[in-house]
């Protein structure tokens, strides 16, 4: 199993402003759609309460959270990266990929603990005022490979060049 950073951000970092994503881009909101469905997604709490529930249903969330909240059949609540991390251990290696979509804290924390493997990261044209960045400055010894370029982003997929350490 491995962990893919699945996000958009301005070409700033910013992404979002008040829990909330300061752009419509509905291309990349149906890709997002497409890639997550049936999938496990790892994120914050507070984005996780600030997304629509079209985007809740048919998928599985494991939520970072410094609240204590009961887990369910499709949520599972962790206070810790360290419960994350055992949590991502025992259910080993062969399973399908899961998606870390942020917020802010918890991509930081993910890609400072060197935990994920690949990055697909939207770059949304035109400048945005925020309150919550991505820092670009994690990929600068990632390889780049552009995937989509259309009139509203680019896309692209950024690959470490060494093995996360959880494997």
């Amino acid at each position: 199993m491995s962990i893919i950073g699945l996000m958009a951000c301005d070409a700033n970092g910013v992404i979002g402003r008040d829990n909330k994503i300061p752009w419509l881009c509905e291309e990349d909101v149906s890709y997002f759609r497409n890639i997550t469905l049936g999938k496990t997604l790892i994120v914050g709490r507070k984005t996780f309460d600030s997304l629509p529930q079209s985007l809740l249903n048919k998928r599985r969330f494991i939520i970072l959270s410094r609240k204590t909240n009961a887990s369910d059949s499709t949520n599972i609540f962790v206070n810790s990266l360290k419960k994350f991390t055992d949590l991502y251990k025992a259910v080993g290696h062969e399973a399908e990929p899961i998606y870390m979509i942020g917020g802010g804290e918890v991509a930081d924390l993910f890609l400072q603990d060197n935990l994920v493997d690949e990055f697909i990261l939207t770059i949304v044209n035109g400048s945005y005022y925020g309150n919550v960045r991505l820092n670009l400055g994690h990929f600068n010894k990632w390889y780049k490979n552009t995937v989509e370029v259309s009139e509203q982003f680019s896309r692209f997929r950024y690959v470490k060049p060494q093995t996360s350490r959880l494997l």
